[in-house]
């Protein structure tokens, strides 16, 4: 086989290969990966999973438990990807449906038609690419092109705005000076009437007697004739419960009218009745899709593999489902097998985020383990008398148990005797750091008395040299447990009190050696650089995150910006990162425990101990299923 596609591989969930094709055989290491980090901490809602310069991408088959995943080198756009994965999901599950679930004795045949699927698509592709004229990118439709054009369409739209309110305004005061002008020059005309025509009235009636004459015309009589206003009479109020006899009439509707015909109508709503089948696609779609070839030679034996590969494709896509209303259509889903639909899932799912969003699980994640869970579930079929809710809260407490089992189990007894039956005259060297005020210097000492319990020669080495107290601090848990304290005051290189600190331990024959950092936010990047040095320099055995269970979001952002510090200003090729947990203040937060699924989402890395109070001996193991328990409740 010689594609684009290094290796295509066909599993059911629980390992067992049932079909693969490879072309490099580098191509392997990504799917153990991918299963690692994707299905054990079921993180199934992401579409494409990148390894180093691989990257995967996958369909489930929910109803068989079947997994496909194609192996691809990340810098090929492999547009029929999604097309190819469809396809051969549904003509394999078609193929070999009564050999499934899998089994270890069957052969499973189809290296031969995933070859001709595959060709397909490739060169249909390839023909894509030819028809389409290679046209360079036009600047606005570039990332940057498309910012500055939105950038200068907002500058106008509120230039725009600006203008239209100044001209609004200047409108008004328009129309108000026009309305004052014309009032005014009105009545200046009227006095300049009146006052033409008393001078005019005035030498005749001083010099001659007898009857007025008429006075002449003027428009202040028109003023007068056009002012006259007709009195309108007050209508009665209607106070209402009183109607005429007339009004009461039209208001009968017991007998019909006389001359109209009442005729029963039956309305045929075929379209909208619930009890009928429901296509998921309308008639010329589907033709649509029917029409389309995926290459465009004209053989027929081209033509004939085009039909298999559009009518497999079709047929996946075309889904049928019969909804069903009333009393008998409820008992009817509930008696019969049915499959599960995203839309059947949607509410549920949105019930149980908004749950785990009060119980303190970062949004995000409540966010994410839902839609990893709706991803599983889709398409599976649920069985006579199961509830949809019940399935969905199995699905989602097994999700948040896998998530909460760490990966690789970390045993600090185990190690530590590992490493002295190694023969290596070292001692095991544990780190504790995180923000400020999350209780590492006391949960330090809880796990100082924890180890010494075992039997174990433990040494403290101050590398707080940044907080005030923070020594004295640590002198009281020594004297009080009987344990050395290595320090050498404040303002020095925590990296080199480190190194001193583990020769000392040589020198003392200890077996395990606690290290205590500064506290620094996530955000502070001289100390985080100080941080990455100490663990740069010193190589520690283990290191360990200090959170507090009381947070939400905030956790998420503190472990991944540690990380991303560790890997960042390691300057190494395989730069160290946090390896577990110790969540602190355990015993404050009741059943609101979402802080520990936040953090082992976000980091992958397991919880190690939580510190459940103030005394040495308040410090316990995390279950699972109790945070499971405490989650769902």
């Amino acid at each position: 086989m010689s594609s684009l596609i290094d290796y295509f591989v066909i599993f059911s969930k629980g390992g067992r290969i049932l079909w693969q094709t490879c072309q490099e055989k580098s191509a392997t290491i990504p799917i153990e990966y991918f299963v690692k980090d994707v299905l054990v901490q079921e993180k199934g809602n992401v579409s494409v999973y990148e390894y180093k310069q691989y990257a995967v991408k996958w369909v489930f088959h929910n109803e068989f438990e079947l997994v496909f995943a194609a192996v691809f080198q990340k810098i090929f756009q492999l547009f029929y990807l999604d097309k190819l994965l469809e396809v051969v999901k549904q003509l394999f599950i078609e193929a070999f449906k009564n050999n499934l679930p899998a089994i270890n004795t069957y052969n499973y045949q189809f290296d031969e038609k995933f070859t001709q699927i595959l060709n397909e698509l490739e060169v249909a592709q390839k023909m894509k690419k030819m028809q389409e004229p290679s046209v360079p990118r036009k600047f606005e439709n570039t990332s940057k092109g498309k910012e500055i054009i939105s950038r200068e369409d907002k500058k106008k739209k509120k230039k725009k705005n600006q203008n239209q309110n100044q001209n609004q305004n200047q409108n008004v005061n328009q129309n108000q000076n026009q309305i004052v002008n014309v009032n005014n020059s009105e009545n200046n005309q009227i006095n300049r009437d009146v006052t033409l025509e008393n001078q005019i009235q005035l030498p005749s009636q001083l010099t001659k007697k007898g009857p007025k004459k008429p006075a002449p015309f003027s428009k202040s009589k028109i003023v007068k004739e056009n002012s006259t206003t007709t009195t309108k009479r007050k209508e009665g109020r209607d106070w209402g419960g009183k109607i005429s006899a007339a009004e009461a009439a039209k208001l009968d509707r017991s007998k019909p009218n006389q001359g109209e015909n009442f005729q029963e109508k039956t309305v045929v709503t075929d379209k909208f009745n619930l009890d009928l089948e429901v296509l998921s696609d309308s008639d010329d779609e589907i033709e649509e899709e029917q029409n389309i070839q995926i290459s465009s030679n004209s053989n027929n034996s081209n033509n004939s593999n085009n039909k298999i590969t559009n009518n497999a494709f079709l047929s996946s896509q075309t889904t049928t489902k019969t909804a069903t209303t009333g009393f008998f259509g409820k008992w009817f889903g509930v008696l019969t097998d049915r499959i599960l639909t995203r839309e059947d899932l949607a509410p549920i799912l949105s019930e149980f985020k908004e749950h785990l969003k009060a119980k303190n699980v970062a949004s995000e994640i409540a966010e994410k383990l839902c839609e990893s869970v709706c991803v599983n579930l889709e398409g599976k079929k649920l069985g006579s008398f199961k509830l949809i809710k019940t399935e969905v809260r199995k699905a989602l407490e097994l999700s948040i148990e896998r998530i909460l089992t760490p990966k690789r189990s970390i045993d600090v007894l185990s190690d530590i005797e590992a490493q002295k039956k190694s023969g290596k005259q070292e001692p095991f060297t544990i780190v504790f750091c995180g923000v400020n005020g999350v209780g590492k210097s006391t949960n330090l000492a809880k796990i100082c008395y924890w180890l010494k319990e075992n039997g174990l020669k433990v040494l403290i080495v101050a590398c707080d040299t940044f907080r005030s107290g923070a020594i004295e601090q640590l002198k009281v848990h020594s004297k009080r447990l009987q344990v050395p304290l290595f320090e050498k005051g404040y303002g020095r290189d925590a990296a080199i009190i480190a190194a001193n600190g583990i020769q000392h331990g040589k020198e003392l024959g200890v077996d395990v050696i606690l290290i205590d950092t500064a506290g620094r936010m996530q955000d502070n990047e001289p100390l985080m650089r100080s941080l990455a040095k100490l663990v740069r320099v010193n190589t520690p055995n283990l290191i360990l995150f200090i959170g507090e269970a009381l947070v939400g979001n905030d956790g998420i952002d503190q472990l991944v910006k540690f990380n991303k510090a560790l890997a960042d200003l390691s300057e190494l090729a395989e730069p160290r990162l946090i390896d577990g947990i110790i969540l602190t203040k355990f015993d404050t937060i009741d059943d609101k425990v979402g802080a520990a699924l936040s953090m082992v989402y976000i980091s992958g890395s397991p919880i190690v101990f939580l510190g459940t109070g103030q005394h040495y001996t308040d410090l316990k193991r995390m279950n699972p299923a109790a945070v499971v328990e405490s989650l769902l409740k």
